[in-house]
């Protein structure tokens, strides 16, 4: 629902992280997940992702992007570390989550073996 970049800015309605609101009242919006996304897996995978960086001492380098991520040319994006792009098929997802060290640290190698078994995309 958000842009096709993994991106953040403030007031910018493009990006997947929008910081926003008066200083002293901030709060982040997420518009990386649709309707259709399980709330608690997307919430517990959220949280997950935080803590796995805060474990790691990963810190935040991704620029603030105060144009739409995809008005940048690709030297823009390099510069701001915008290299994550939001996969554009349900097939491309399933692909991602499938290779994700992060996924699979986050809800175990069972759990997303067993999801992507349950979601698979057939054709009849």
């Amino acid at each position: 629902s958000g842009g096709t970049f993994a991106a953040w800015g403030t007031e910018n309605r493009e990006t997947l992280v929008r910081l926003t609101g008066a200083p002293g009242a901030h709060h982040f919006e997420v518009r990386s997940h649709d309707g259709t996304a399980n709330p608690y897996l997307a919430l517990a995978a959220m949280l997950g992702s935080g803590l796995l960086g805060i474990k790691q001492g990963v810190e935040l380098q991704v620029g603030e992007t105060l144009v739409p991520a995809f008005t940048l040319s690709e030297e823009e994006r390099a510069a701001r570390h915008i290299t994550g792009r939001m996969p554009k098929s349900l097939k491309e997802a399933r692909e991602k989550m499938s290779k994700s060290a992060a996924v699979k640290d986050i809800f175990g190698e069972t759990f997303v073996e067993k999801y992507l078994s349950v979601n698979e995309v057939r054709d009849f």
